[in-house]
């Protein structure tokens, strides 16, 4: 990818970034739709982020937008932030 990023909250929006599933459960809400697993995401769509904590207790629909870039390998996946 040919992206320089300088070390800023403003280059989060510019640049892709890898996006690792660990220890919450994520799902991803596109536009007047189900929430949907990542392995759902097509590249190029944009949804927000909810994220529910591993033992269930809580779950919060987090503002954030992304777009996929790419799918990865072991279910993690490149994506852009969406201002």
């Amino acid at each position: 990818m040919d992206c320089h990023c300088a070390q800023l909250w403003t280059s989060l929006f510019a640049c892709p970034a890898a996006f690792v599933l660990a220890n919450d459960f994520f799902e991803f809400l596109p536009d007047n739709s189900e929430p949907l697993l990542l392995s759902q995401v097509s590249p190029g769509m944009t949804c927000e982020v909810i994220v529910t904590n591993r033992a269930g207790l809580y779950r919060y629909r987090t503002g954030i937008r992304i777009s996929l870039v790419e799918h990865l390998p072991q279910g993690n996946a490149i994506i852009r932030i969406v201002e």
